[in-house]
């Protein structure tokens, strides 16, 4: 092995042991850059901004030269060297271009644009420097996951800590999760109130308590300003994104999916518009689902080796989710489900170990999961499951229509605007459009689009309008597609254990049971938002790769084997008929006969077989060019769509 092609798989390898470790000191880069903000450019971003685009192009430059520079020895002089005009011509080249892109940057007024487009290059130009043949799969993978950290950076750069919001309020005011964090940063300490008294107060402090550590770091050890370190709290939410992401990756390669049965989910899951909100959203959101997502890895890594530390990190993972938010207990269930299945499997001889391992669990995940609720219970009388209540008489009350009257209306008029729908009252109190009733219509727009996302949101921008329509219709028959194809794998897929299939339906199930008694608790439009059942992408995307794999090669086996077996039997029948006594030959004879006839019969349906096989290969392959074609739509249309809504709404 080359020296060089050592020293790549040294870094794809150190990327793929400390993925979210990589992914932090990534996040702490694009932080130094602006702060979550584009109003919050430093003075000496340009020059990190340079050095980053040199580092970059001198490993591009170096890998390139190692790995074919046999193929551009137009360069290269008779002992395969550099010549000193070439490398003067480059660099002085590279230089006055880089120069000339400074300078532009500086002056330009979509700097967003160009971050996303030079980040897009660079990206690209580190993939094809790491890219080989055994590598391939990993360099796809990472530049799916980079070009998505993009796409979800140039948001925050343009999305402020107020734009987009779920119940964040303002800084420096006295509700909110804005105010929790500040309450926290100001006092040092938790609330020592009823926590029903403030909005958003009642929720698990995790999230809070690292918010308030980060904008301390960033204010007072920094010296960043007031108003740039709580906007760089979106650095916080943009990595925990990321870990989603990375967490999806790591469910996805545990089935081992490779090629386009890979791709194409990760790449739903990387693109899928309610992460990249979620990455500039500061309430508690996307860290609870986040560490939800580790707790599925870490329960798959338990599955694999039972001891005591893989345990007690799913333990910490579900345990620090519900320190975040308290529906993130959701995932409980599926994991006590692998739980009692491993132990009805294999307890019998190892009691005393699985009852060492379960009680580990349980002394380190409930503590940690339920003390703020528990305190609260005994010093407060605040019910474990408290939920804060809209107050009564808002415009976006649902409680006058009938649950199941909801759940089954899909009436045109839901359908005649792709953005979620809400009642307003005009100066003279005139009612002017609906509410959002229906649950799953409502989870589908949000999903795509926000709450906050509307028809007025694009300025003049009519194109990226009019192409909401059919990116909406779009997703629509891709997310019934992958429910459809869940239904399947659910009942054919070969190459998924049955246990795994109870775990991942049952989170599924979970999910939307809460989502829809949430809704039928709480009638507003606001209980009616994706962002509650986020998790759900990632369960349909692990179908949809799950049946994506070939089974071709095993079915084909499997039926060829059959046919042998028969086609091996008759023969056997007949050299046993051979055998008989003479008197016996006429018999025999038509035995041989019998038996060639019925061989020849199992052949013939063999081939038909194998004719139906091939059809059904056909098709199945042209249903997964027809899901890649719809991905690479959904991709494509999706990022422009928010790159346009971002940009329009900067604040």
């Amino acid at each position: 092995m080359s020296q060089n092609k050592q020293m790549t798989e040294n870094i794809i390898n150190t990327i793929a042991k400390h993925p979210y470790l990589s992914m932090f000191l990534v996040c702490l880069m694009a932080n130094l850059l602006c702060f979550g903000s584009e109003g919050n450019i430093p003075q000496n971003a340009l020059g990190i901004e340079i050095m980053i685009v040199l580092i970059v192009s001198l490993l591009f430059y170096h890998c390139m030269l190692k790995n074919y520079g046999d193929k551009i020895n137009f360069i290269f002089g008779e002992e395969n060297k550099i010549s000193y005009s070439a490398l003067f011509t480059i660099v002085l080249e590279y230089t006055v271009l880089l120069l000339f892109g400074a300078y532009r940057f500086t002056n330009s007024q979509y700097k967003g644009v160009w971050i996303f487009v030079v980040g897009t290059i660079l990206l690209g130009m580190l993939c094809v420097s790491l890219y080989s043949d055994k590598l391939k799969m990993q360099v796809i993978s990472l530049a799916i996951m980079g070009e998505s950290f993009l796409v979800k950076f140039y948001y925050i750069f343009y999305t402020s800590v107020y734009t987009r919001q779920n119940d964040v309020g303002e800084f420096g005011g006295n509700d909110g999760h804005s105010a929790y964090i500040e309450y926290i940063l100001f006092n040092h300490k938790l609330p020592d109130f009823d926590p029903r008294e403030v909005w958003t107060f009642c929720h698990p402090p995790l999230h809070h308590f690292l918010s308030a550590v980060w904008i301390g770091i960033n204010q007072y050890v920094l010296g960043v300003d007031k108003d740039a370190s709580r906007e760089s709290l979106q650095t916080l939410t943009l990595f925990y994104s990321m870990v989603v992401i990375i967490a999806a990756y790591k469910i996805l390669r545990y089935f081992k999916l490779k090629g386009m049965s890979l791709y194409i989910p990760l790449m739903i899951v990387a693109f899928h518009p309610s992460f990249t909100y979620l990455a500039g959203s500061v309430n508690n959101d996307i860290l609870s689902i986040a560490l939800m997502m580790c707790a599925i890895v870490c329960t798959m890594r338990w599955y694999e080796e039972q001891n005591i530390r893989n345990i007690l990190k799913i333990a910490l993972c579900i345990g620090f989710a519900m320190m975040a938010k308290l529906s993130a207990g959701l995932i409980a269930p599926s994991v006590a489900v692998v739980f009692l299945y491993v132990f009805i499997k294999n307890g019998k001889n190892n009691i005393k170990k699985y009852i060492i391992q379960f009680l580990s669990f349980g002394i380190v995940c409930v503590p940690l999961g339920l003390w703020f609720e528990i305190k609260n219970l005994i010093k407060y009388k605040m019910p474990i499951t408290y939920i804060q209540e809209v107050a009564k008489g808002t415009s976006q009350e649902l409680g006058d229509q009938k649950f199941l009257n909801r759940i089954t209306d899909f009436s045109a008029k839901h359908f005649k605007n792709v953005f979620e729908q809400w009642l307003s009252i005009d100066a003279n109190g005139k009612k002017i459009g609906f509410n959002e009733n229906n649950p799953i219509i409502s989870l589908l727009k949000t999903s795509l689009f926000h709450e906050y996302v509307n028809e007025y949101t694009f300025g003049d921008n009519k194109f990226a309008l009019a192409l909401c329509k059919p990116y909406f219709w779009l997703c629509i028959i891709l997310a019934i597609s992958l429910f459809v194809i869940m239904i399947i794998a659910l009942v054919k897929a070969k190459n998924m254990q049955p246990i795994w299939k109870i775990f991942f339906v049952l989170f599924y199930v979970f999910m939307m049971l809460n989502i829809y008694k949430m809704s039928a608790d709480y009638p507003m439009v606001c209980t009616m938002n994706f962002r509650y059942i986020t998790p759900t992408v990632i369960v349909q995307a692990l179908f949809g790769g799950i049946w994506l794999v070939s089974y071709r090669g095993q079915v084909v086996k499997e039926t060829c084997g059959t046919a042998d077996g028969k086609v091996d039997m008759i023969k056997g029948k007949a050299d046993v008929a051979f055998a008989g006594e003479e008197t016996a030959i006429a018999e025999e004879k038509e035995t041989v006969s019998s038996a060639d006839r019925k061989t020849g019969m199992i052949e013939e349906k063999s081939s038909v077989n194998d004719e139906s096989l091939n059809e059904v290969n056909r098709n199945k392959k042209l249903a997964g060019k027809i899901l890649l074609a719809m991905t690479f739509l959904y991709v494509v249309m999706g990022t422009y769509i928010w790159m346009v809504v971002c940009y329009n709404t900067r604040g």
